[in-house]
């Protein structure tokens, strides 16, 4: 048999004999403290964060930092020591060459360090994604050891004058900063990875908007416009975007224009694009879905309203425009149904656009069902509920993962006053995982039904072992930070 051994293999030996990098020099701190807002600076991703030190100290310095490391060595050992510091870090184990522009979104981070890194990575791979995460106004702090200041036997830990040049042109805004015998580049601006020209300005050849959702989570009701121009025709608030406008800031624009209420664009959830026709055009209309905001609605373009007014989710007392109707659809699909022959692509994980609908208490009331019931693939162990579930979640931490041989495990508790064993096998077999912390299964068909915890005064099921494992929604992904790159974690949505 043929032993390979990773490059991950090699840094986890690395990290296991010892902290292989320079220690973060107080001559850095300095320099970091100086040229970094200390305060509220932002988001802040550290590439290559080794044992954390350069991450605990942004997060000292206002920073929300994430630090990615190639080692699980070293990223349990950042992680630890964080915990015994009081700060708050979020480490993952990232191999950033492989994995890295699908662990982040677009545009995620304010500034983007890496420290003694920089000769470890695929350089052109690592502006590209440099490019993908900073936003504008970011800025990326690259610390390197120089080759004329490294020993010849040690050059493959530092960059060389013509490399620092090559990474210094991908941006616009360059400043070199000396730290002891370490280079510090401040980069600002990133480049275009390509030249590119326009053709000529093209002729309009599909129409494109936001549909926004204004949804009152205590009264259960959408904001809707009785149209001016269309005279018994409801309508929900809507607009075109601003040239190179974000569409949340679309959204809460056209919220205020059209109503005067103020919407945070940070409160604007993208639920779904659709797509359908009008005439001779395609339409495209992204759904909104807003459910914090302050103020009176007012009908502050007479020419388009005549007023607004909250309606009950369900049935309206006028038919609705076609792409309100196509958008209420996509936030509350048990309450509002369109025949349009219209294509939907979702911008959020379905699980979002299911807890959105479950935010309507009369179609979901929080009881549920009287009783639940569920048990084993092959019926020996039958349990029944019949009181309120609690928390379900998923859980992506490595006990679940190994026991199940799955991405995550899904689970939902009852109390176990009020919850019973009804099948032939009565109670599962039972196993300490954990010192304090049983799991049951059947011993005949094997499968995983329960976890309990001594003491205790509720039982958590697996939620597909559920009659309806549909009825339920998780609203919590517990250990995301250890989840499977290509796994979308589940949103959580606020216990409030």
């Amino acid at each position: 048999m043929t032993t390979i051994t990773t490059k991950r293999d090699n840094w986890n030996a690395t990290y296991g004999e010892g902290n292989p990098f320079t220690p973060l020099r107080e001559e850095e701190r300095r320099l970091l403290d100086r040229c970094l807002p200390r305060l509220g600076g932002g988001m802040a991703l550290d590439i290559g964060s080794g044992t954390g030190e350069l991450t605990r100290h942004l997060a000292g310095l206002g920073w929300t930092t994430t630090g990615v490391d190639l080692s699980r060595t070293a990223v349990e050992h950042a992680r630890n020591a964080a915990a015994q510091d009081g700060v708050h870090v979020c480490y993952r184990c990232l191999d950033v060459d492989r994995d890295g522009f699908d662990a982040f979104p677009r545009a995620a981070f304010d500034l983007i360090t890496c420290r003694l890194t920089a000769a470890f990575l695929d350089r052109q791979r690592f502006l590209a994604l440099v490019r993908h995460l900073l936003r504008p106004g970011g800025t990326l702090v690259v610390t390197t050891p120089t080759a004329a200041r490294t020993p010849v036997e040690r050059r493959h830990v530092a960059l060389d004058e013509e490399q620092i040049t090559e990474l210094a042109a991908a941006f616009a805004a360059v400043e070199r900063l000396e730290a002891g015998d370490l280079a510090v580049l401040l980069l600002r601006d990133p480049l275009p990875s390509h030249a590119a020209r326009e053709k000529l300005v093209p002729a309009a050849n599909s129409l494109f908007g936001v549909g926004i959702v204004i949804h009152d989570t205590v009264t259960n009701s959408v904001l809707l416009g009785t149209s001016a121009r269309f005279p018994g025709l409801l309508e929900a608030i809507g607009g075109k975007p601003h040239p190179g406008e974000h569409l949340t800031v679309t959204a809460a624009r056209e919220v205020e224009e059209e109503t005067g209420l103020l919407v945070a664009p940070s409160d604007v959830q993208l639920l779904a694009m659709v797509v359908d026709e009008r005439g001779e055009l395609p339409r495209a209309t992204v759904v909104a879905y807003v459910n914090r905001f302050t103020g009176t609605p007012l009908a502050r373009e007479p020419h388009l309203i005549d007023s607004w007014a909250w309606h009950p989710i369900g049935p309206l007392p006028a038919p609705l425009f076609q792409p309100s109707l196509d958008v209420l659809a996509s936030a509350f699909p048990h309450a509002f149904q369109s025949a349009n022959a219209a294509h939907v692509y979702p911008l959020t994980s379905r699980a979002a656009l299911m807890q959105t609908a479950r935010q309507d208490p009369q179609a979901y009331p929080p009881a549920g069902p009287a009783s639940r019931e569920g048990g084993c693939q092959c019926g020996r162990l039958r349990y029944r509920a019949t009181g309120i579930p609690d928390w379900p979640h998923s859980c992506s931490c490595r006990h679940c993962r190994s026991l199940s041989g799955a991405t995550e495990m899904t689970w939902v508790s009852f109390e176990l006053a009020e919850f019973s064993w009804t099948g032939p096998g009565g109670e599962p077999a039972w196993h300490y995982t954990w010192p304090d912390s049983r799991r049951g299964h059947c011993s005949d068909c094997g499968s995983q039904v329960c976890a309990l915890d001594d003491g205790a005064t509720s039982i958590a099921v697996t939620l597909t072992s559920l009659d309806d494992p549909n009825e339920l929604v998780p609203v919590h992904q517990g250990f995301r930070d250890d989840a499977l790159l290509w796994r979308e974690p589940v949103p959580t949505v606020s216990e409030a």
